[in-house]
């Protein structure tokens, strides 16, 4: 007969096995799908004329899609290998716009490089150019691409200098800037309905210095990264400097002058790079202090510092641009030394540099 033990010893081994499977990490699907980094990302140089698709694992080039002809001067992730680019078309090619087709349909025009023509100094940088948006579908293997029309021509000879598109692309926010003159407002386009919500981008009747966009993962709050004024204390010194500013864009537009101010960046250049966590929370803004770059993460709801994620110590050299995986945590750190890869999860930052072709500037997304 088997020997039986007294109740609270029995009780005591159940605590026991309890505590011991409470110790066994549980592996969660969604969690774990969430914390996944994405296959791949895409480079775009401006200068360089290129577009390319690598790895994000090793860094390794899976591809080098072909556009039409012009400059892709912006690019943004879209949801599930879908990429939006912002394309600089000159006036000769947007005259006669291709006719409308159903479904994805690959570009077939080689990709040819050439220079990107400038205006010329008495146009005032107005008409010669105008922006439009393509849709990159890219393979799950990042091996092939195929491309769409998207936005057409965002208005009669406008140019974007500046753009940033939501995740679904509903929403598209650029800065107009004739064709390489100054932006003095900021933009936002429902790409359904092409409503068109404007908020001026001055003050004192002189145009603020913006660069960057980025967006919450819900599209309503746009972060803008920009050069404000300052306003000093009597008997006291100011002077203007880099800031991040949060637009709410659900209203029916006004004055950059509504933005919420988060936080002001000293000593940093205009249009630091920033990138907006999925969930709205958060913000990754580059930083630089004479040779010395970082990248520090600030709440979204007071603009404190939360952490800093990443530092370089570089003479002559710039953080050009951050993208932020949907998970938020991973990072691409794009930087005129190099490209770094950085693993925000777990309270830390793991960087793992990248291998790229060149040193030129560049944007990134995934």
């Amino acid at each position: 007969m088997a020997k039986r033990h007294p109740a609270h010893r029995r009780a005591a081994w159940a605590l026991r096995l309890l505590l011991a499977a409470a110790l066994v990490p549980v592996s969660c699907g969604s969690s774990g799908a969430a914390r996944a980094q994405p296959a791949y990302y895409v480079v775009n140089s401006p200068e360089m004329r290129f577009l390319g698709v690598y790895a994000a694992a090793s860094g390794r080039r899976l591809g080098s899609p072909a556009t039409s002809p012009g400059t892709v001067e912006g690019i943004s992730a879209g949801e599930d290998g879908t990429f939006y680019l912002s394309l600089r078309t000159e006036k000769a090619v947007t005259a006669s716009p291709a006719p409308a087709t159903e479904g994805p349909q690959p570009l077939r025009t080689p990709f040819v490089p050439q220079p990107t023509p400038q205006p010329t100094p008495s146009s005032g940088g107005g008409g010669a150019c105008a922006t439009s948006v393509i849709r990159m579908n890219v393979s799950s293997d990042g091996a092939r691409h195929t491309f769409e029309p998207f936005v057409p021509v965002l208005g009669e000879e406008e140019h974007a200098s500046a753009t940033a598109l939501t995740r679904d692309g509903a929403r598209l926010a650029y800065l107009p800037d004739g064709c390489g003159g100054t932006a003095r407002a900021l933009r936002v386009l429902d790409t359904a309905t092409r409503r068109l919500t404007t908020w001026t981008a001055e003050r004192d009747n002189r145009p603020l210095q913006i660069r960057s966009l980025a967006w919450n993962g819900d599209g309503d709050l746009l972060a803008v990264s920009a050069v404000v004024p300052c306003e000093p204390e009597p008997g006291s010194l100011c002077l203007p400097g880099a800031a991040v500013l949060v637009l709410d864009t659900r209203g029916t537009g006004g004055d950059l002058d509504d933005a919420r101010l988060l936080r002001r960046l000293e000593r940093s250049p205009a249009g630091t790079p920033i990138a907006y966590s999925h969930d709205g929370d958060a913000l990754f803004v580059a930083t630089s202090d004479q040779d010395r770059h970082a990248v520090i993460e600030i709440s979204a709801a007071d603009g404190s510092l939360v952490r800093e994620v990443f530092s370089h110590d570089a003479p002559n050299q710039h953080i050009a641009a951050l993208a932020l995986d949907r998970s938020s945590s991973h990072l691409l750190v794009a930087a005129t030394w190099g490209l770094e890869r950085l693993d925000l999860s777990g309270g830390r930052a793991q960087r793992l540099p990248l291998p790229l072709e060149g040193r030129q500037t560049f944007q990134i997304a995934w």
